[in-house]
């Protein structure tokens, strides 16, 4: 994949080869910024760069989202990754604690006292597990878009009528007929904005092809109510149905795997899409760990405290390092994800302890694990590296 590149204001420029992004880093005319995504900065400023068009295309998914950066010149996939989300996890940490809580109190010992009268949920509220997903796809939308100089953003959507969840007593024709009956919805927002983007920027009439867009989107609460609805042209926002992502997949001839499935979303997907040789970005959420301070036994005594140190010698646990060991049975170069931070000089990684004098923090932990080489151990990796053309030996 290709390597983002920022100036020396922190400004995203069109991404480069790897090739020339080591270059420039042997030569000192560059420092590397971000592990992942990899991302270089330049030490000097550029005026008035020439950016290609590049689009974020992002496909959602319970358990695992596709994301992709195509140049819509080109063809080519600049960036791929799929995220994998912790929204089932998410439930069973809360399933476990109102169990614990509920055996407290059948028990009689010391115990929070249920609250029934004061709970409110606030405007667009969702639930702990749906609203992970929707912050890691939004946290690595923000992210992408300060690496690369993205131009659009494509997602899939699914149309679903949200009318009888906010009036559960609406029936017949009523629900029917909806808001406006006997108006177009999409006449009536038109005019109402006089035919311009509501994103352009300018007074003037827009010459393409205007959509309905939402102003607080509907993953984070928001309604199809009029007042939620805006006029935004496809310059700035496209969406796209599950049918289409898979017509155009299947027109290009290209093996399923959710990244793909991003790259076609949309109806301006480029006619040849360059997938050889693109290695996605396996990202998984892990969070940022656990506020619990006691531990308990299986009969919910406390055993243990923890300590109100997150940090020990500058490391945490997550942190991406890498360790240069002199000598002994695991004597060598290690990279890898800090899986225990110890308040002594003994940490864990790769299934190994290490003293922290011999490493170096290489990214630091923000509550995803990443991973870039296909598992073989699974038979549909081995078949989409396959079909891409990649090896199969691991490097």
């Amino acid at each position: 994949m290709k390597v983002a590149v920022l100036d020396t204001t922190k400004k995203p420029l069109a991404p480069t080869t790897p090739r020339r992004a080591r270059l420039l880093l042997k030569k000192g005319k560059a420092a590397v910024f971000r592990r992942y995504p990899f991302t270089i900065i330049l030490k000097r400023e550029i005026v008035n760069p020439s950016t290609p068009d590049l689009k974020l295309k992002i496909d959602p998914g319970s358990k695992i989202t596709g994301v992709a950066i195509v140049n819509q010149e080109t063809g080519e996939v600049v960036f791929a990754g799929e995220i994998g989300h912790r929204g089932q996890t998410v439930k069973s940490k809360l399933d476990a604690r109102r169990a614990l809580r509920r055996g407290r109190r059948n028990r009689k010992t010391r115990y929070r006292k249920p609250r029934f009268d004061n709970r409110r949920r606030p405007e667009g509220w969702l639930p702990p597990s749906l609203e992970s997903r929707v912050e890691n796809v939004y946290t690595w939308a923000r992210r992408l878009g300060r690496a690369y100089p993205i131009t659009g953003v494509a997602m899939e959507l699914v149309k679903f009528d949200m009318q009888l969840m906010e009036n559960p007593e609406i029936n017949g024709v009523e629900y029917q007929q909806g808001e406006l009956q006997g108006f177009e919805l999409r006449e009536y927002v038109l005019i109402k904005f006089n035919h311009r983007c509501v994103y352009a920027g300018d007074d003037s009439p827009c010459d393409q092809v205007l959509n309905v867009d939402h102003i607080v989107s509907r993953s984070r609460g928001g309604s199809d109510r009029v007042s939620n609805l805006v006029c935004a042209c496809r310059r700035h926002i496209e969406t796209g149905s599950g049918g289409l992502t898979k017509f155009n997949r299947t027109r290009r001839s290209l093996p399923k795997a959710h990244w793909i499935d991003a790259a076609c979303v949309g109806e301006d997907t480029p006619e040849k899409l360059d997938v050889a040789n693109v290695q996605p970005l396996r990202i998984k959420a892990t969070g940022h760990g656990a506020r619990q301070m006691c531990s308990t036994d299986k009969y919910g005594f406390p055993i243990r405290h923890r300590t109100r140190r997150k940090c020990f010698m500058g490391f945490q646990t997550g942190d991406v390092v890498r360790a240069d060991i002199p000598q002994g049975k695991f004597a060598g170069h290690h990279v890898g994800r800090l899986s225990a931070v110890r308040q002594r000089p003994s940490f864990r990684l790769n299934g190994f302890d290490v003293n922290p004098k011999y490493l170096k923090r290489i990214h630091q932990a923000d509550g995803f694990e990443y991973r870039t080489r296909i598992d073989l151990g699974s038979r549909a990796n081995a078949r989409q590296k396959k079909a891409l053309g990649h090896s199969t030996a691991l490097p």
